[in-house]
């Protein structure tokens, strides 16, 4: 079900969002804010290279295999 890529940024992701929470509960509110920007941009960057990873192996297989049936 989770790929290995995934599975790195769903931890990457909620480590940030563990690091952003532990800033803002420490007192250095303006750090948790600025890392917990980092969450979004984590899942950004995950979406963008799934994506990617999609059209891939879905695209170009499907290209292909229209070339070789002409």
């Amino acid at each position: 079900m989770f790929r290995t890529f995934d599975k790195i940024v769903l931890g990457a992701t909620f480590l940030t969002f563990l690091f952003s929470n532990y800033l803002w509960f420490t007192g250095h509110y303006q750090e948790g804010i600025y890392v917990g920007i980092w969450v979004i941009a984590n899942i950004g960057v995950g979406i963008y290279f799934k994506l990617l990873r999609i059209v891939h192996f879905v695209l170009y297989r499907y290209i292909n295999k229209k070339e070789k049936g002409n």
